[in-house]
């Protein structure tokens, strides 16, 4: 008889904990998978630059996003094995997500085997602590922006190769004055390996220097300033290493630019930020894609006072506690050093996003755990149970809520109108959410609404170029050309060359019969982006319109090198070759127009004629 040992027995826990954390996370996510691409998601994913056919090593890693070439490099697994489908993108997203969490767990029991915890007497709890940190990780809704929206697996991804570092680094130094040198210098090798891939995913990986301190101080060197420094000093090349590389990978980033807030203003504006995220992390009821939030310039503005104090507050009690009670020290210090590079004061694009806590919620599990292994103990003693009846009763609870809002969360990243939706409800006066939104009931044909939506807009932001370029649009499919006109010609004076507006002051040009104004137009559009079809056919239109015949039929077929199943391109080079007495070919295209769009009156017009014609051509030549 085999007997199971006491390792064993806690392995075998451990990996039915695991399967049941994973399948929870499957239920929560599984909605998610066959969302649609989301706003960054287009530029980054779809029309990255970097992730056209055919793909190759070099455009992947130095052309879209040449800051994060591991990000690429997944994106382009996905575009390999999946094209365009969403649902690879999502499956990926979900998995890592899953393994951030088991990862949390590991590091965390790490922990627990490296030092001696003598702060509770309740300690036998502690043991719980992995676990429960795993899955208020892995079930909270703030987690939701960074697994279900496509592109932000970026957070996923540093956060994996942060927490591998970790654990590596920490499993280094698990046997003190170790003789095996060749296997600590190994695992010090992975770790740093993992530094790099992690500022390769996204440069928030430039933290885990500092992170490394505390993990040392408390975990490993125990209290022992000399021994940590020892090792920090030892390891520094490595560090400035990752710093180094993690600014030249920021400098490669064509985003960053010059930001309408500076450094002082900044950290006003971030203390409030930290201070609301704060309040989400453990009352998540107000979430949002997109922040209406404001910018601070005065130290004295509403809450700036209060939430700065909350922050030094809470840095003070990391220092107070740092002997008393280690794990909570170190969750605060992980949550603030983590948030650091978006939460400080070096000025970002955004001021405020929900995915930019993913990394620094690690530090909020850990903390969120022992609050909940704390109240599990005095609700045991209330009720007269035992303490794991009471950790089960309150962690079911809690879970339970969680997950619940996390699932509700995930229902607005099924397709883009819920997602704008949404982030218009939460911010009904930020132009972004509005402007955005009403582009995609454009396209719905609903212009009624856009014009209420960007009206909105426009009085938050009065030359905000997209906007008023949507108004005009909507006008000029409400039959308003005059106010269409009037928005337009605005948007002109200071972008003109926008091909939105130029196309269509084109339409209203050709319209009014102005053919030379509207070639003008069409022109200028293409002239700006000449992947417009719809500018494109217009162009062409016009040339047949003036006798152009060779140039309309130049500008239909460049519509085809581009669309092959273009109907406005065929049918027009059926009927210009038609005209020309080529009924032939006049056939092939109008038969290409309709499969494209099947049972089109004129091309079925214009097709059986063509036919006729045919037909007449080749009896006259049997005769």
């Amino acid at each position: 008889m085999i007997m199971i040992t006491h390792n064993e027995s806690r392995t075998k826990q451990s990996a039915v904990l695991f399967i049941l954390l994973a399948c929870l996370m499957s239920l929560i996510y599984l909605g998610t998978l066959n969302g649609e691409f989301l706003f960054d998601d287009f530029p980054r994913i779809l029309e990255n630059p970097g992730l056209t056919e055919p793909l190759s090593l070099k455009k992947i890693v130095t052309v879209g996003m040449p800051s994060r070439p591991f990000l690429m490099l997944t994106l382009a697994m996905n575009k390999y094995i999946g094209g365009d489908k969403t649902f690879g993108y999502h499956l990926f997203n979900t998995v890592v997500h899953v393994l951030n969490s088991i990862l949390l767990s590991v590091v965390l029991t790490k922990f627990f085997a490296l030092a001696r915890f003598g702060e509770w007497k309740e300690i036998n709890s502690l043991k719980n602590l992995p676990f429960i940190a795993a899955l208020i990780f892995a079930v909270h809704p703030l987690q939701t922006e960074s697994v279900s929206y496509a592109i932000c697996r970026s957070e996923e991804l540093s956060t994996f190769f942060y927490l591998l570092a970790v654990f590596f680094y920490v499993k280094a130094h698990r046997h003190k004055g170790t003789k095996n040198q060749s296997n600590q210098l190994v695992l010090n090798a992975c770790a740093f390996f993992s530094a790099f891939l992690g500022v390769l995913s996204k440069e928030i990986a430039v933290t885990l220097p500092a992170v490394l301190v505390p993990v040392d101080y408390f975990f490993i060197a125990e209290y022992d300033l000399r021994r940590c420094a020892k090792r920090f000093f030892t390891a520094l090349p490595f560090y400035i290493a990752i710093i180094l590389t993690a600014v030249n990978l920021v400098k490669l980033d064509a985003g960053v630019g010059v930001y309408d807030r500076g450094v002082y203003e900044n950290m006003l504006t971030q203390s409030n930020v930290v201070a609301f995220y704060i309040k989400l992390l453990f009352f998540p009821i107000t979430q949002a894609f997109d922040y209406n939030f404001p910018g601070f310039r005065s130290l004295w503005t509403f809450p700036t006072p209060f939430s700065i104090c909350l922050i030094l507050g809470l840095l003070g009690l990391a220092v107070l506690l740092r002997k008393k009670n280690r794990l909570v020290s170190f969750s605060l210090l992980w949550f603030f050093i983590t948030l650091s590079p978006t939460s400080s004061f070096v000025p970002v694009d955004d001021i405020i996003f929900e995915h930019r806590l993913y990394l620094p919620f690690v530090g909020v599990s850990i903390l969120s755990g022992i609050l909940l292994l704390r109240a599990s103990n005095g609700l045991a003693g209330t009720l007269h149970v035992s303490g794991r009846k009471a950790l089960f009763l309150i962690s079911f609870f809690v879970f339970f809520l969680l997950s619940i809002n996390a699932l509700h969360r995930n229902g607005i990243y099924k397709d883009s109108m819920s997602f704008w939706e949404d982030a218009v409800r939460k911010a009904p006066w930020k132009d972004r959410p509005n402007n955005n939104l009403a582009a995609l009931y454009g396209k719905a044909g609903r212009y009624k609404e856009v014009e209420g939506l960007l009206t909105r807009a426009l009085e938050v932001s009065p030359w905000h170029p997209e906007a008023r370029a949507n108004l005009g649009e909507a006008y000029f499919h409400l039959g308003r050309p005059a106010e269409a006109e009037a928005e337009f010609n605005k948007v002109l004076k200071e972008h003109p060359d926008m091909p939105q507006a130029n196309y269509f002051m084109g339409r209203m040009a050709e319209d009014g019969e102005d053919l030379k104004a509207a070639r003008e137009y069409y022109e200028k559009t293409l002239g700006r982006k000449p992947e417009l079809t719809a500018a494109r056919n217009k162009l062409a239109g016009v040339f047949l319109k003036e006798g152009g015949m060779d140039q309309a039929l130049f500008h239909f077929k460049k519509t085809l090198e581009k669309k092959p199943d273009d109907v406005e391109a065929n049918a027009n080079i059926g009927i210009v070759y038609g005209s020309m007495g080529f009924y032939d070919m006049a056939v092939r295209h109008l038969q290409a127009a309709l499969k494209a769009e099947p049972g089109n009156p004129a091309v079925l017009k214009n097709l059986a004629y063509a036919q006729e014609r045919l037909k007449e051509e080749k009896g006259g030549r049997g005769k």
